[in-house]
């Protein structure tokens, strides 16, 4: 229900630009062929993904809405669109049975006209166990948009 409420909101038009940025605990999942995996899907033990029954159509369809859907209204990724999905971008680590799984929970989404120019996650902060999460810092110059990218 929230990033059904998110995306509805901001599918609206907007008169300025905007910024969305925050922990989304979303999605599972990233490929670098550009598949995003949500928590409604599961891996097989072929390597294909499948729907999970317990969350299903409505689950998928909410991450998939902000994740992605956004950029349809003027809010894509910032760290996905300067970067693209051939970067490993992580916010959160989890240490299971000695590997780490890392996730790219923590997200800034932000309108085109911003011109966003960089998009990191800064690691020191959650290796120094002052958060669970890495901040994402996103630099933007809204006065150079016209200038070429």
């Amino acid at each position: 229900e929230t990033l059904e409420g998110i995306h509805a909101r901001l599918t609206r038009q907007a008169a300025s630009a905007r910024v969305l940025c925050g922990d989304f605990n979303t999605p599972q999942v990233e490929t670098v062929e550009g598949r995003v995996v949500t928590w409604a899907e599961r891996k097989r033990k072929d390597g294909r993904f499948s729907m999970r029954s317990s969350r299903g159509d409505r689950w998928d369809k909410g991450e998939r809405q902000a994740i992605i859907g956004l950029a349809d209204y003027d809010m894509p990724d910032v760290f996905r669109g300067l970067h693209g999905y051939g970067a490993e971008g992580y916010s959160w680590v989890l240490n299971r049975a000695g590997a780490n799984v890392r996730r790219r929970f923590d997200h800034v989404f932000a309108s085109r006209d911003l011109n966003a120019r960089e998009c990191r996650y800064l690691h020191e902060p959650r290796e120094q166990k002052l958060s669970d999460h890495s901040p994402i810092e996103a630099i933007f110059h809204p006065t150079d948009a016209s200038a070429p990218r």
